[in-house]
């Protein structure tokens, strides 16, 4: 399991994102991937996603982009 995953379940279910054991590491690899964090380790990601939850312009793309990506 991912790391950070428990702080950001009210995020996937605003989103309508089904948070499940299957879609974590997806979960995880797609926020990476969106704050444009380079390493895997769980908690360089959330460093990474955190300034992103509290900006709101960034978080209102953050939302856009994990809404296309779990179509």
């Amino acid at each position: 399991m991912t790391c950070f995953m428990r702080h950001l379940k009210s995020l996937f279910e605003d989103l309508g994102i089904e948070q499940n054991p299957e879609n974590k590491r997806k979960m995880q690899e797609e926020l990476r991937k969106i704050v444009g964090v380079e390493s895997k380790r769980c908690w360089d990601i959330w460093k990474g996603v955190k300034p992103w939850l509290s900006d709101e312009k960034k978080k209102t793309v953050l939302n856009e982009k994990l809404k296309d990506a779990f179509k």
